[in-house]
C-alpha cells in the first residue's frame, strides 16, 4: 500500500511539472446546414439509364469541415519546443491530423499523419480555401479540397520570413523491399504581405487506393501542380488559381451483380483547372462571394485519346457574422460536365452524383468555432 501511494505521488509530481511547462488547446469547428440538391441518382430504369430525383437533407461542412482537435507545445530550451496536434473529423478519431515534432526559430519538423503542402500553401488562395468546400474543383481532381493525407510522413514547415514561408513533406510508403511503392512527397511556398497573397505547391504520390482521392478510382501515380494568388482592394479580394494534374494507371472499381469488386483499367487522365473568384465585405458583418472554375481534361490509353472531359462550375456565397465565432451562411454551386468520363455531375461537399451532366446544390447553415 505504501509503495502504491509513493508511486502515485511520484507520478503526480511529474504530471504537475509537465503541465506547468506545457500548453494544450482544445479547438474545433461545428458547421451544419440544410442541403438542397436538384438531382441525385437513386437507381436505374428498365433500360439501365440512371434515375435522378431532388433531395433535402442535413449536411455538415458548408464553409469548413466540422472537426475537433487538441494541439499543444512544451518549451524545452534555447528556443526549442515540442509540438503536437491531434485532429478528428466527426466521422473518425484523429483521421485529419495526428503528429508530433520539434519547432524552433528556423521552423518545425513533424512526424505522423499530415496534410501535404498543397493544403498549406495552395488551398488558401483558392475559393475552396476562402469560401466553401463545395467550391473545390470537379471531383477533387487536384486535391484542392485537401482530402488526401499521408500516414507515416515527415514534414518541414519554415518560419515566417517577412511574409515568406515554405515547406515539404515525404512519406516513404512503408512497403518492404520497395521504397518507391505507395510513397508520396510534396513541396510548396507561400507569400503574404499587405494586400498580396501568393501560393504554389507540387505533389507526387504513388499507388493511391480507391476513394482516398477519387471516388471509385485508384491509380498508380499522380503529379499535381498548382499556383494562385489574391489581391485585396479595399473591401474586395480578387483571386486567381491554376492547377495541372496527371494521373497514370487509373483503375475504375465497379461491382458485379453479387457486389464483388471488378477493377477496370481506364488509362490515364490529364486535367487543367482555371479558377477566378472574388469576395466583397459589404458590411463589417456581411460577406458576399462569387467564383468560376473551368476544368479541361484529356483521357488517354497509350497514344489514343478516348475522351476530352470538361466541366464548368459556378459558385456563390453569402455569410453574416453573428459574432467573432458564429456565422450564418448560404452557399450554392452549379456544375455542368461534358464527356464520357464526367458524364455525371457531382459537386464536392454534397458527394451525391447526378443522373445527368448537370447538378445544383444549395446549403443554408450555421458555422461556429471554438
Amino acid at each position: 500500500m505504501k509503495k502504491s501511494l509513493l508511486a502515485l505521488a511520484v507520478l503526480g509530481a511529474f504530471a504537475g511539472t509537465a503541465y506547468a511547462q506545457s500548453s494544450v488547446t482544445l479547438y474545433g469547428i461545428v458547421d451544419v446546414g440544410v442541403n438542397y440538391i436538384d438531382n441525385v441518382t437513386t437507381g436505374n430504369d428498365d433500360a439501365g439509364n440512371p434515375i435522378g430525383k431532388p433531395v433535402w437533407k442535413i449536411g455538415t461542412g458548408g464553409l469548413q469541415s466540422s472537426r475537433w482537435g487538441l494541439k499543444g507545445t512544451e518549451e524545452l530550451s534555447d528556443g526549442l519546443k515540442a509540438v503536437f496536434q491531434l485532429e478528428s473529423s466527426f466521422d473518425g478519431l484523429f483521421d485529419r491530423q495526428a503528429y508530433v515534432g520539434l519547432a524552433s526559430e528556423g521552423g518545425a519538423v513533424t512526424l505522423g499523419r499530415q496534410s501535404d503542402s498543397g493544403a498549406d500553401f495552395l488551398m488558401p488562395v483558392t475559393f475552396s480555401g476562402q469560401g466553401s468546400g463545395m467550391f473545390s474543383h470537379v471531383q477533387n481532381i487536384d486535391n484542392t479540397a485537401g482530402r488526401f493525407r499521408t500516414d507515416s510522413s515527415i514534414k518541414y514547415t519554415s518560419a515566417d520570413y517577412n511574409g515568406l514561408m515554405f515547406g515539404g513533406l515525404y512519406s516513404p510508403g512503408g512497403v518492404p523491399g520497395d521504397t518507391s511503392k505507395s510513397m508520396a512527397w510534396s513541396a510548396g511556398a507561400g507569400y503574404e504581405n499587405g494586400p498580396l497573397q501568393l501560393g504554389a505547391a507540387y505533389l507526387h504520390a504513388k499507388d493511391v487506393a480507391q476513394d482516398t482521392w477519387l471516388k471509385a478510382l485508384s491509380f498508380k501515380k499522380v503529379d499535381t501542380f498548382g499556383a494562385g494568388g489574391s489581391f485585396t482592394l479595399g473591401p474586395t479580394k480578387i483571386g486567381l488559381a491554376y492547377t495541372n494534374t496527371k494521373f497514370d494507371g487509373l483503375v475504375l472499381h465497379a461491382q458485379d451483380n453479387h457486389g464483388n469488386d471488378v477493377p477496370l483499367d481506364v488509362g490515364a487522365l490529364k486535367a487543367d483547372n482555371y479558377e477566378i473568384w472574388a469576395k466583397h465585405l459589404l458590411t463589417p458583418a456581411t460577406t458576399l462571394g462569387v467564383g468560376y472554375t473551368f476544368t479541361d481534361g484529356k483521357w488517354t490509353a497509350g497514344q489514343e485519346v478516348l475522351d476530352k472531359p470538361r466541366s464548368h462550375q459556378f459558385n456563390l456565397l453569402a455569410a453574416y457574422a453573428l459574432s467573432n465565432r458564429t456565422a450564418t451562411y448560404i452557399v450554392g454551386a452549379y456544375q455542368k460536365a461534358t464527356g464520357h468520363l464526367l458524364n455525371r455531375a457531382s459537386i464536392i461537399g454534397v458527394d451525391e452524383s447526378s443522373s445527368t451532366n448537370k447538378q445544383l446544390a444549395v446549403r443554408v447553415g450555421i458555422h461556429h468555432t471554438f
